[in-house]
């Protein structure tokens, strides 16, 4: 007992502890003035009938109850709630009442209207385990004061924590209900706007780092129910370029690296999601997005943007979408007014931004550029009331009927009102379908926007700090650098070039995703792989090959046979140059006063072919000098692994012999010159009268030996 009650209290620390901090910053409404009550279950609405009631309806609510507590619940029910009578019928109380903690304000649970959970004879839950519930309440039952309001109702979980302990609130829900009974004085153009794209994952011709994509267009992923809400009447739909490049690459067969997985799946259902996108493509209104949905922002503000031009190159070889117009959607919807210039610099049909950005509310603004600004209201996508899970589709929808309702209601007669709503998820999707029986909403295509009057505004924008700090960072950055810089490498080093720069303009857009934000293992694991091809490629698939040790005998002109061999697999048909490369051999001796190699050009070196030359040694002294060998780009950077030669040049010694040969005869000509003269000096002594010590008939010994040395 003592043990249980601990781990209760436990429980409720962490809870409290953490309350706030696991929602994202972008959906977390601001702090409340009252501490939230602990919850011991999540409840997860599923659904809500009729959406729009009339005064004869019963409202239904559906949903999932989750303990989430370490404990057994036990008495288990669930009961329909109601906030006070008192509507909501203003934008400002709507607002405030996303703020309101779970119990505030109190409510009324009615007490015939429950459900025993799991059921009336086990009302008992474990931890993690799940359970459905469905409770029921007529208007008149629910008993609202008004008769047109938007109003709180939701469920309550009630049950112990203990087998004998007392009943207690274990959980709650909300929603927006929207009651009316007779029809706004306005109505409101809804715009909707389908985003196809998807975070990249190809990283060769046909590999890809993951298979999320397949389960994305797999039968009710995210992207088949995303292209079904698209396909409904008076929809828009925005595509990403990189999307339908990875998907026919899928469908001609892929692989996922590191996994021996069949792709079978994958490549049917990429199969069928074209065919219906080729389907939509034709008969909707249909834009294009940036190739890879970049993070413009981030491009911007470390002046990257010639980035941008990469995508733009990559976009126009995917088929059948350079005739969309295109639509620049920095990410979020956010900018500052750096990345609304960068973002009119590439001549966009539109720009889309967020509300929250703009701070303004009517659909189409003006822009300092001839592109206007497409204005979406960011804010109905947040969900609904307190506590989590908030972002249901149920939430989302009855939130976006709530706020239109409001809208229509409360602005003069005759004002002409519109929204965009931008649907990235599946239940963005659910949600604003969900609205299209609203009596007081128009279904209108974002062509049909764009061709109406623009608001004049001020051009303000705001880029609060933490919009900037959650641009892709310092490091993700440097990796783009990095793959560009191997890229333009490997591209300058081809000898036909065309097709590897459309692969690095595919792969550079798809680097700069918006979708790597906050998700740097991820980027690691797509840029990593292009990097690590590009690296081998560059480091050890152009060789050098040669004597380690050579010899010259001559001082100039003549040099050391060497040989440069391209390993990347040769193409099947011999006349192809693809993966050809030029290169040259810059030669580094260690002593350049002594001997110095001049650099070699190869010419054209096809795949898997050798081709030789020979180095021109320049030697001023006999003697061995190192040399290093570099291969380099026709530019000069240096690729491939380095070598050293160890140059002997032996042509002083082959001088030294010239030099005898020729001052031989000079020598002997000398010494038989030397020899007369003495022995013409030998006769006039001999002639000469002299004291009788003094004469003798052979000459000193000592002097024909210094004779014969001369």
């Amino acid at each position: 007992m003592e043990g249980g009650v601990r781990t209760l209290r436990l429980f409720a620390a962490a809870v409290l502890l953490t309350a706030g901090l696991l929602l994202p910053a972008a959906v977390r409404p601001p702090p409340a003035a009252a501490q939230e009550p602990q919850p011991f279950v999540s409840i997860a609405l599923t659904s809500i009938e009729p959406a729009l009631p009339s005064p004869d309806s019963t409202v239904t609510l559906k949903g999932t109850v989750t303990n989430i507590s370490p404990v057994v619940l036990s008495n288990l029910q669930a009961i329909f709630w109601r906030a006070p009578r008192l509507p909501l019928l203003t934008a400002e109380a709507l607002d405030r009442s996303l703020t309101w903690p779970a119990d505030e304000p109190l409510g009324e649970r009615l007490s015939d209207n429950y459900q025993n959970i799991p059921s009336e004879t086990n009302r008992t839950l474990k931890p993690g385990k799940s359970t459905s519930f469905m409770v029921q309440a007529t208007l008149d039952e629910l008993d609202f004061s008004l008769e047109n309001g938007v109003y709180l109702i939701g469920a309550h979980v009630r049950g112990r924590t203990d087998l004998n302990g007392a009943d207690v609130t274990l959980g709650r829900t909300r929603v927006f209900l929207p009651v009316q009974t007779a029809k706004p004085a306005n109505t409101l153009q809804m715009t909707s706007v389908v985003i196809l794209n998807s975070r990249p994952s190809r990283v060769g011709k046909s590999e890809f780092s993951d298979d999320h994509l397949a389960r994305e267009v797999a039968a009710d992923g995210r992207l088949d129910r995303l292209i079904k809400a698209a396909d409904a009447v008076d929809v828009s739909f925005a595509v990403d370029p990189a999307l339908i490049d990875e998907l026919r690459t899928m469908k001609a067969g892929y692989s996922v690296r590191g996994s021996d997985a069949s792709t079978n799946d994958g490549q049917s259902a990429a199969t069928r999601w074209l065919e219906k996108f080729e389907s939509l493509k034709s008969s909707h209104d249909g834009f294009r997005l940036l190739y890879g949905s970049p993070d413009i922002a981030a491009l911007v503000h470390s002046n990257q943007t010639k980035l941008l031009d990469q995508g733009q190159l990559a976009a126009r070889t995917v088929e059948g979408l350079s005739t969309l117009p295109l639509l620049v959607f920095p990410a979020g919807g956010a900018a500052d007014a750096e990345t609304l210039g960068a973002a009119e610099d590439l001549d966009p049909t539109a720009i889309l931004l967020s509300d929250v950005s703009t701070a303004q509310l009517r659909p189409l603004l003006t822009a300092p550029g001839k592109a206007p600004i497409i204005n979406f209201t960011a804010s109905s996508f947040g969900g609904g009331p307190g506590p989590d899970p908030r972002n249901t589709e149920v939430h989302i929808q009855q939130r976006m009927l709530a706020e239109t309702w409001i809208e229509a209601s409360s602005a003069p007669a005759g004002t002409t009102l519109g929204r965009v709503h931008v649907i990235r998820s599946a239940a963005q999707a659910a949600g604003g379908a969900g609205s299209a029986n609203a009596p007081w909403i128009t279904r209108g295509t974002l062509s049909k926007l764009l061709k109406s009057d623009p608001t004049t505004w001020n051009q303000q924008l705001n880029y609060p700090k933490a919009v900037r700090a959650a641009e892709l960072n310092a490091s993700q950055l440097r990796s783009v650098r990095q793959l560009a810089r191997s890229y333009a490498t490997y591209t300058e080093l081809l000898a036909e070039p065309d097709n590897a720069k459309v692969t690095a303009a595919s792969s550079l857009a798809r680097s700069t995703s918006s979708s790597w934000r906050r998700a740097q293992n991820a980027m690691r694991r797509f840029v990593g792989p292009q990097q690590d091809e590009l690296d081998t490629i560059l480091t050890e698939k152009i060789e050098i090959r040669t004597s380690r040790k050579v010899t010259t005998v001559a001082r100039q002109g003549v040099g050391f046979p060497i040989t440069v061999r391209n390993t990347l697999p040769a193409p099947e048909d011999p006349a192809s140059l693809t993966d050809a490369v030029r290169v040259k051999l810059l030669f580094q001796s260690q002593v350049e006063q002594r001997l110095s190699v001049e650099p070699l050009e190869l010419g054209l070196i096809p795949a898997g072919a050798n081709v030789s030359g020979t180095a021109s040694v320049d030697a001023k002294s006999n003697g061995t000098v190192p040399v290093t060998a570099q291969l380099t780009t026709m530019s000069g950077i240096p690729i491939g692994r380095p070598i050293t030669i160890q140059v002997t040049a032996t042509q002083a010694g082959v001088a030294g012999w010239i030099i005898v040969l020729i001052s031989g005869p000079v020598l002997v000509a000398g010494v038989a010159l030397r020899i007369r003269q003495v022995a013409k000096e030998r006769s006039k002594a001999a002639a000469a009268p002299g004291p009788a010590e003094a004469l003798s008939s052979k000459p000193p010994a000592d002097e024909l030996h210094q004779t014969l040395d001369v």
